[in-house]
C-alpha cells in the first residue's frame, strides 16, 4: 500500500504521511469508528462506502440511487480487472456543516499485472444522522461523465526495425495489401464461391480458406493473404477486385527487403498463433489473436525486444447508437518502447549470395565472416532449403575441407609443409579401399611435398596421417581453429568426437565418418586462419554468443604460416585454380567433396571455403558433386563482387 503507478493521470494531494506508505485498510476503519464509537458516524460510513466500492454491492452502503450494482458493473465491467482495492484515506469536515469529504485511494488490476491507481474524493451529506452520497460515474473515477463506461485495451505499438552493419533497416515497416473477403460486400449465398475464387488467384488453399469464409460472421473481413504492394500488378488487383466481395486493404508489415531475403535467419512478423497466445497467458503483456508477433528465426528469438510493452489504455467511453460517441483516455500504462536489433549483415553481400545460390535446387549456403573482428556479413541459405537455416544449422559432413583442420594436427605432430609425403591411388582402411577422388592429377601421385598433397586433396596421405596425429589431437586441432565452440546459446559449429578409434579416426582425416560441421563452422575455420587465433564469429553485436573456455591449445604465427601456405598452394597449383583471377589480393581456399549414402559410388555434398583480405567464406550445395566444379563459381563470383563493393 502506499505505492502508486507511475501511469496515474489523475491525483490529488496528500499529506506526508500517506506520501510514506501509511494508508487505514477499510477493515480497520470500519472496526474502530463509527457511532458506537462516540463520533458522528461519518467514519463508518466513509468506511461502508469503501467496502461497497470495491465489492460493486451497494446494499447497506451510503450510495442512493436505483438499481446501484447494475449501473456499478455497466462503467467497469470493460476494464476486465482480475483484482480491485478501495481504501479510506481520510475524512474530513466538508464545505458545508452537515457534509463530510471522503478521499478514497483506488487500486485496479488489469491484464498483465499493470497496476491502475488514482484518489478521488466523495462528499457525504448527513440527514438525520444518515451519511448518503447519490449513485454517479464519478464515484467510480472522478473524471467520468454521465453515460460513460471504462475500457481497458492493448494498444499496438510499430515493432523495432532489425538493422544492419551499418545501421540501416533491414526489415521495417513496407506497404501491403491485405486481401480477403469482406462479407459485407457479397450476398451470403455467394461468399464461399468467392472465397474459392480468391484463393486460386492469390495461391492459398482453397478449401480451407473457404470454410474460414463460411464460418465467419455477417460482417466479416477474411484475411487471405498479405503481399507486398509492389509486387501485385494492376492487372492482378483488377482480378481480384471483380470477385464479388474480394477487397484489398492498404495497409503496412515489418518486411525485409524481399520476401526471401535471410528468411531463414531473420524469421517473419505475423498473427500470433494459438500456441504463442497460450504461451503468453499469465504475463505481463498478454498476446492477442490480433497482435503481429516475431514467427521465426530473430523475429522470435527476440521478440520481446522488438515488440516491446504495448501500452493499457484506459479509456472513458460515451456509447452512440452505431459505436462509441466519444473515447477519452484517462491513462496510458504500462508501455516499453520497442528496441531495434542490430546484425551486422551487411545487404549487398547478402542478396549477392542468394542470387548466386537462386539456382541451386537442394539445400544450399554461403557464410562470410569478416576475420578482425567476427562479424558474419553474409547469412545465406538458398531457395533449396525451404526456409531451413542451413547456413547455421546444417549438420554435414565436411569432406575435405576438413584438411586445413587435419593439417594443423600434423604439423604439430612434426611434418612441414615442405616435407615429402606418399600420395598412392588407394589405401586400405580396415578392408575398405579409399580412393583419391576420380579426377586427382596422376602427376601428383608418388612421393611429393605436403603442400603438394593439400593443395591437390590427396586423401591417401591424409589417412596415412592418421599415425602421426590422435584423434584427440584432430579435436584439440579443431578446437583451436573455432570449429567445435558450439556456443550454448548460438547455432551449430561442428563436432569432432575425440575418442573415435580405427577406421573412425582415419576417415576423420580427411572429414568423413563422424566428423560433423556447419557452413558458419567451416567459414568459421577459414577466418582463423585469416586471423591468425581463434574467431568466434557473430551476428548481433548486442548479443555477442557466449564462449565457455579458450582453445585448449591456441594458434601459433608459425602455425598460421604454415596453414596459409597451403591453402595459398591450393589456389596457385591445385584444386581451385579457377580462383587466380579474381581481382584484389591474394585468394587462399580449399575444396571440399564429401561422400554420403550407400551408394555405389556415393553421393557427394559439394563445398569450398576461402580467404581474401579480411574475408573469410564458406560455400555447401547439398549433393552437389565435386566442390572445385559446383561451389568454386560461387566462390568466384562471390569474392569478385565482395571486392567491388
Amino acid at each position: 500500500m502506499g505505492t502508486w503507478d507511475a501511469g496515474v493521470m489523475y491525483r490529488s494531494s496528500r499529506r506526508a504521511v500517506l506520501a510514506a506508505g501509511v494508508v487505514v485498510p477499510v477493515t480497520a476503519l470500519a472496526s474502530c469508528t463509527g457511532s458506537g464509537s462516540g463520533g458522528d458516524g461519518s467514519k463508518d460510513a466513509a468506511a461502508k462506502l469503501a467496502a461497497a466500492l470495491q465489492s460493486g454491492h451497494f446494499t447497506g452502503s451510503p450510495v442512493t440511487g436505483q438499481d446501484v450494482d447494475t449501473s456499478y458493473a455497466a462503467v467497469v465491467r470493460g476494464l476486465g480487472a482480475t483484482a480491485h482495492t478501495v481504501q479510506v484515506v481520510k475524512t474530513v469536515a466538508g464545505a458545508a456543516k452537515s457534509s463530510k469529504t471522503v478521499t478514497l485511494a483506488t487500486q485496479w488490476t488489469l491484464a498483465g499485472g499493470r497496476r491502475w491507481s488514482y484518489e478521488q474524493q466523495v462528499t457525504m451529506t448527513s440527514a438525520d444522522k444518515k451519511w448518503t452520497t447519490p449513485w454517479s460515474s464519478t464515484l467510480v473515477h472522478p473524471q467520468l461523465r454521465t453515460g460513460e463506461h471504462l475500457t481497458a485495451a492493448s494498444v499496438a505499438q510499430d515493432r523495432g526495425d532489425i538493422t544492419d552493419d551499418n545501421g540501416d533497416a533491414i526489415v521495417t515497416y513496407r506497404p501491403v495489401y491485405r486481401v480477403g473477403i469482406d462479407k459485407t460486400k457479397t450476398a451470403a449465398a455467394t461468399a464461399t464461391a468467392s472465397a474459392t475464387k480468391l484463393a486460386a488467384v492469390v495461391g492459398v488453399d482453397a478449401a480451407s480458406y473457404a470454410k474460414s469464409v463460411a464460418a465467419s460472421g455477417p460482417s466479416a473481413f477474411v484475411e487471405a493473404i498479405v503481399l507486398r504492394t509492389q509486387a501485385v500488378s494492376a492487372a492482378e488487383q483488377s482480378r481480384i477486385r471483380a470477385i464479388p466481395g474480394a477487397v484489398l486493404i492498404s495497409d503496412r508489415r515489418p518486411l525485409a527487403p524481399s520476401a526471401t531475403f535471410a528468411r531463414a535467419v531473420l524469421g517473419t512478423v505475423g498473427p500470433a498463433t494459438a500456441e504463442i497466445i497460450k504461451d503468453s497467458k499469465g504475463t505481463k503483456d498478454p498476446v492477442t489473436a490480433t497482435d503481429l508477433v516475431g514467427i521465426g528465426g530473430l523475429q522470435q528469438q527476440y521478440d520481446a525486444q522488438l515488440r516491446g510493452t504495448a501500452a493499457l489504455q484506459i479509456s472513458a467511453v460515451l456509447p452512440g447508437a452505431s459505436g462509441p460517441q466519444s473515447v477519452r483516455t484517462l491513462a496510458s500504462l504500462g508501455a516499453v518502447a520497442p528496441r531495434p536489433l542490430r546484425t551486422t549483415l551487411r545487404q549487398d553481400l547478402q542478396s549477392t549470395a542468394e542470387s548466386l545460390l537462386q539456382g541451386q535446387k537442394s539445400p544450399s549456403a554461403l557464410v562470410a565472416i569478416r576475420p578482425s573482428t567476427g562479424e558474419v556479413l553474409v547469412a545465406a541459405s538458398g531457395a533449396g532449403s525451404q526456409g531451413y537455416d542451413t547456413a547455421f544449422l546444417g549438420r554435414y559432413a565436411p569432406g575435405s575441407t576438413f584438411k586445413v583442420v587435419s593439417s594443423l594436427a600434423l604439423l604439430r605432430s612434426g611434418l612441414k609443409i615442405t616435407d615429402t609425403v606418399d600420395c598412392t591411388p588407394t589405401i586400405s582402411v580396415q578392408g575398405r579401399i579409399v580412393k583419391n577422388f576420380p579426377d586427382y592429377p596422376k602427376d601428383k601421385l608418388g612421393m611429393i611435398p605436403f603442400k603438394t598433397a593439400v593443395a591437390n586433396s590427396c586423401n591417401t596421405v591424409m589417412i596415412r596421417g592418421a599415425d602421426r596425429a590422435s584423434q584427440s589431437s584432430l579435436a584439440v586441432a579443431a578446437d583451436s581453429l573455432g570449429l567445435t565452440q558450439n556456443p550454448s546459446d548460438g547455432p551449430f559449429f561442428g563436432s569432432v568426437p575425440p575418442g573415435d578409434t580405427g577406421a573412425d579416426h582415419q576417415v576423420s582425416m580427411i572429414g568423413q565418418g563422424k566428423v560433423l560441421a556447419s557452413p558458419l563452422g567451416m567459414a568459421t575455420v577459414a577466418a582463423s586462419v585469416a586471423h591468425g587465433a581463434r574467431v568466434t564469429p557473430f551476428l548481433l553485436p548486442d548479443h555477442k554468443p557466449t564462449v565457455s573456455k579458450q582453445p585448449t591449445t591456441p594458434l601459433t604465427a608459425a602455425e598460421t604460416t604454415s596453414l596459409r601456405a597451403l591453402m595459398r598452394a591450393v589456389v596457385t597449383e591445385g584444386g581451385a585454380t579457377g580462383l587466380q583471377s579474381v581481382p584484389g589480393g591474394p585468394v587462399m581456399a580449399k575444396t571440399g567433396t564429401a561422400e554420403y549414402g550407400t551408394g555405389n559410388p556415393p553421393q557427394t555434398h559439394s563445398w569450398m571455403i576461402a580467404i581474401q583480405g579480411d574475408l573469410a567464406i564458406a560455400v555447401f550445395v547439398e549433393t552437389g558433386g565435386y566442390g572445385g566444379v559446383t561451389c568454386l563459381p560461387i566462390v568466384k563470383s562471390f569474392l569478385t563482387a565482395a571486392g567491388r563493393a
